[in-house]
């Protein structure tokens, strides 16, 4: 299994107990550091998700927990798709997570916000991408993070368009982070 995105190592406690060969990938050296240091007996690399330095058909499974709602652009989401894809075995599964905003009003906010600023020409951001301060203690903004919302439909056209194949995309009503859960096989 890949990890994509997969920061400090969260879910390895969790995948322990499935006895699954895991590696992890993640573009920041300092939580694979973080990572490496907890788990030495894992593997980490750090690495562009767009662009990874695995073999085609390498992995049964991928995991990419909130990490393509940063991907940039619809070109670089759709290179995403395509490079999980290439690493995937024939029949390999993609499982993945992306926060939901369309249904958080606090997001849909920071979105419409965006949206006007595209229509009268002040960002050069693509349609449901938009920007969320990052806030320390004191309310300071340290950081605009950069989010894209996706819709069910955006989803499931680029895993179609990428070769993907048995898409299913749950929501689970409980789960207040909003998350979208997606599968899907090459």
């Amino acid at each position: 299994m890949l990890d994509l995105g997969c920061g400090n190592g969260r879910v390895i406690d969790v995948l322990e107990k499935f006895n699954i060969n895991y590696t992890g990938l993640d573009i920041s050296a300092n939580l694979i550091k973080n990572a490496q240091n907890k788990y030495p007996e894992k593997e980490f690399i750090v690495s562009d998700l767009l662009k990874t330095p695995f073999s085609d058909n390498e992995f049964d499974y991928v995991l990419s927990l909130a990490t393509l709602h940063h991907i940039p652009s619809e070109g670089l989401r759709l290179a995403a798709l395509t490079e999980i894809n290439r690493i995937l075995t024939p029949s390999g599964t993609v499982f993945a997570t992306v926060w939901y905003f369309w249904d958080d009003p606090k997001f849909k906010k920071l979105i419409d916000e965006e949206l006007s600023k595209q229509k009268a020409g002040q960002s050069n951001l693509d349609y449901g991408d938009f920007l969320k301060p990052w806030k320390d203690s004191t309310k300071d903004v340290l950081v605009k993070r950069y989010f894209h919302a996706w819709s069910r439909l955006e989803i499931k056209t680029l895993l179609e368009k990428t070769g993907f194949k048995n898409i299913r995309l749950n929501d689970n009503k409980e789960d207040k982070n909003n998350n979208l859960i997606i599968t899907a096989q090459k």
